[in-house]
């Protein structure tokens, strides 16, 4: 067994003492702002990102194009027949993927938007307007119900329109998420290329619960108008990426990834600036332990990735995924960082069984009081999934799922999403550990690594299993 005792002092300290880490969340946050995709934001997130990498010294730094649609909201508005009294304006958000369409309805409210719920709502529906929340997991149910379920239920029993509450904070705030993520055909999945068929708008918690007392005081019958302008637009978007070289096996890889781009409304601090600060903070840290110890100190590539254009369905990572088909077979694992700022890390979830003893014996050897678990489903939200479609095993970090979700998470997706959410004092700690076990990933001989890839079948039949509560 090497001992990483020197190497991981280096680690720490760079983790721990670089300025580097704060400096480029105000960066990214404040200086550069929203980064959604097809915007100056993200591009000149790109650029920054880019210049990082090559200033921590990796090689064959790129920014790879790919071709995609983006989405962009211009109007989004909701009017009530007779008008409501409310203090300030009716403020409202679309939907990632809600179409343009002008259309008016009795308000239809159906819960947490369970199957159930419309069920028994169903014949109200039809050329009306649904109001739901956007709460996943409602009272009384073991499974998801995602915003995308809720809005296929609305489409499918002929709503006109859908309005959903922001169940998640309060502050008179909007969120936004898309309606539609992955299109599945045949086994395959594809990014979203079209806009869904009717409106959908957000409106803050406060909003949506006068709505009620509303419908309830005229029984029934609250009526709403809603208004909105999107369009569709061909863009050109960059992957950033960048190389530490292995001395000895260089063919073959390890994936550290982040998405870097983010909702148009927002700074986008928790989602996801916090994941690719650290991912920065990781290459700096390993770049220099790699100068201070030689070439030969990764014996395996690692390679840092910022994907773009994940809020509208992991369009980065699936171009990236399609480009490098060939490679995959040499990615060892893929170690992907989304919302850490979310919680703090307990620990890893992991994707294939034959992972969680080999990482509990990492974790334990390091001295770190961390948990491995094997994650009861497949996870399809992150980047991670075009890997995990073409069978490359993946490890997530347990950071607020389940237990320990930090009170800031539930701004994410929305205005609030801004750098004072961030608990500071958890990101070197994420750098330290996940350096700490990449440089054990690389370094590990083939005949000790535990995993294989899996075949495309094996993971859609896994894909079968439900999503269960956080």
């Amino acid at each position: 067994m090497v001992d990483f005792h020197d190497h991981d002092k280096v680690i720490t300290d760079i983790a721990y003492l670089s300025r580097e880490l704060y400096r480029n969340l105000v960066t990214l946050c404040d200086d550069i702002g929203p980064r959604w995709t097809g915007t100056p934001g993200e591009e000149e997130a790109c650029r920054f990102l880019k210049r990082k990498l090559e200033e921590y010294g990796l090689e064959d730094v790129c920014a790879e194009r790919f071709e995609t649609l983006s989405w962009y909201p211009e109007k989004s508005k909701v009017e009530f027949k007779p008008e409501l009294n409310v203090v300030g304006e009716v403020k409202s958000v679309p939907l990632i993927y809600s179409p343009s369409a002008e259309v008016e309805g009795k308000v239809v409210y159906v819960g947490h938007g369970r199957p159930r719920e419309f069920e028994l709502k169903k014949e109200e529906i039809r050329e009306n307007i649904v109001l739901t929340t956007n709460k996943a997991f409602p009272p009384f149910t073991s499974v998801r119900v995602t915003i995308e379920d809720k809005y296929r239920k609305a489409v499918e029993l002929g709503a006109a329109g859908m309005i959903v509450m922001n169940e998640r904070n309060m502050g008179n705030l909007c969120f936004t998420s898309p309606i539609c993520w992955l299109r599945k055909d045949k086994g395959t999945y594809y990014p979203i290329e079209e806009n869904a068929e009717i409106p959908c708008v957000s409106v803050s918690k406060e909003l949506g619960e006068r709505m009620k007392r509303e419908i309830s005081k005229r029984s029934g019958e609250l009526k709403a108008a809603i208004s909105t302008k999107t369009s569709l637009k061909k863009v050109s978007s960059y992957n950033v990426m960048g190389d530490l070289k292995g001395g000895e096996h260089p063919e073959e890889k390890v994936i550290i990834c982040a998405h870097y781009d983010g909702m148009f409304l927002s700074p986008a601090a928790i989602d996801n600036a916090s994941g690719v600060c650290v991912l920065l903070g990781i290459a700096e840290a390993l770049s220099r332990l790699k100068e201070t110890f030689g070439e030969k100190t990764l014996k395996r590539t690692l390679r840092f990735i910022a994907f773009s254009a994940e809020e509208l369905g992991l369009k980065g990572s699936l171009a990236y995924v399609e480009k490098h088909r060939d490679e995959l077979r040499n990615v060892r694992l893929v170690i992907n960082m989304d919302e850490l700022a979310a919680g703090r890390l307990k620990g890893f979830r992991l994707q294939f069984p034959e992972l969680v003893p080999f990482f509990q014996k990492l974790i334990d050897d390091m001295g770190l009081p961390l948990t491995s678990h094997l994650e009861p489903f497949i996870d399809t939200s992150g980047d991670q999934f075009p890997f995990t479609l073409n069978g490359v095993p993946i490890m997530l970090l347990w950071r607020w799922r389940y237990m320990g979700e930090y009170p800031t998470h539930q701004y994410t997706h929305t205005e609030a999403d801004t750098l004072d959410k961030i608990e500071l004092k958890d990101l070197p700690e994420y750098v330290a550990t996940v350096a700490r076990c990449a440089l054990r990933v690389v370094n590990t001989p083939r005949e000790r690594w535990p995993a294989t890839h899996r075949p495309r079948e094996e993971i859609l039949k896994l894909l079968e299993k439900p999503v269960t509560p956080y």
